[in-house]
């Protein structure tokens, strides 16, 4: 069972690298942030995963090894953030929304004026 341990970390470390990869490929299309900090995070997974491979658990530096993924975590929560925060006011107005095209077929938007107001209604005792 010992040697089987050390060979699914290797199995982990290598998925970890090929999904870093899959990520970078996808920062270097897009260019969005989110994509390079999941690239690096996989990454310091990826060398998380090789450094438990090859230490052994009674080292007493063994524990310090866990730096890197909380490390990796970090990376991925700075990247939401970052990815999620508000355009600073200094860049100007926000860009209007894109609108959509009409398209034929499409029913045209009735807008109604403003609610009518309510009319008292008339009291029976009034009437007569």
């Amino acid at each position: 069972m010992d040697s089987l341990h050390p060979f699914m970390l290797g199995v982990i470390a290598t998925a970890s690298a090929a999904v870093g990869a899959f990520f970078f490929r996808f920062w270097r299309r897009t260019r969005d942030e989110l994509f390079l900090a999941f690239a690096a995070a996989f990454a310091l997974m990826a060398a998380n995963w090789t450094i438990q491979a090859f230490v052994s658990r009674d080292e007493s530096y063994y524990e310090v090894i866990y730096l890197l993924r909380l490390a990796a975590f970090g990376v991925i929560i700075a990247g939401v953030v970052r990815k999620n925060r508000p355009a600073s006011l200094e860049s100007g107005p926000l860009p209007a929304p894109p609108v959509a095209d009409s398209h034929p077929g499409d029913r045209e938007r009735v807008t109604l004026g403003p609610a009518p107001s309510r009319r008292s209604l008339p009291t029976s005792a009034s009437t007569s």
